[in-house]
């Protein structure tokens, strides 16, 4: 069985995770909806909610052309290299299988600041050595793996 996950975010600045066992845990339950846009996913990878250094936490969504899943997920791989050597601890990663705009990838960041995260985010965007890469990768495979992300960075996180 696998860890269900519901993520969400609440008056734009605050993530808000609740997590279940398992589906049947989940079912078993039957939480109530979310009066904010939530996604339920499953964790790709281990899962730190505890012992958490930073107080900036920053949610990344990353949204997937059909098809291109396991494209997505190496770049998001390699992308979290990248995030931690920046000085980010990574919470966990996550593929939503239910929610909006599917399929999607989930990152969730905690940040000494939002300042480091903002200047993070620049270095890294603006890397000619990854540009390039995504460029080839791109022209390999005839389209992209990732159509649009979205980054929203200054945030609390609630645990549910």
């Amino acid at each position: 069985m696998r860890p269900v996950y519901r993520v969400g975010l609440r008056q734009k600045r605050v993530i808000c995770i609740e997590h279940w066992p398992s589906w049947e845990a989940f079912d078993a339950l039957r939480p109530e909806p979310r009066t904010f846009p939530s996604d339920l996913a499953y964790s790709d990878g281990e899962v730190r909610l505890h012992d958490l250094s930073g107080t900036c936490f920053e949610l990344q969504r990353l949204r997937v052309n059909n098809g291109g899943l396991a494209a997505a997920k190496q770049l998001l791989a390699e992308d979290v290299a990248m995030w931690r050597a920046a000085g980010a601890q990574v919470i966990g990663r996550f593929e939503v299988v239910h929610g909006h705009d599917l399929p999607a990838l989930l990152l969730l960041l905690n940040w000494e600041s939002a300042e480091r995260a903002a200047e993070a985010g620049r270095e890294i965007e603006s890397s000619t050595a990854l540009n390039e890469k995504r460029q080839q990768d791109r022209l390999a495979s005839g389209r992209a793996a990732i159509r649009a992300s979205s980054r929203v960075l200054g945030c609390t996180l609630c645990l549910e």
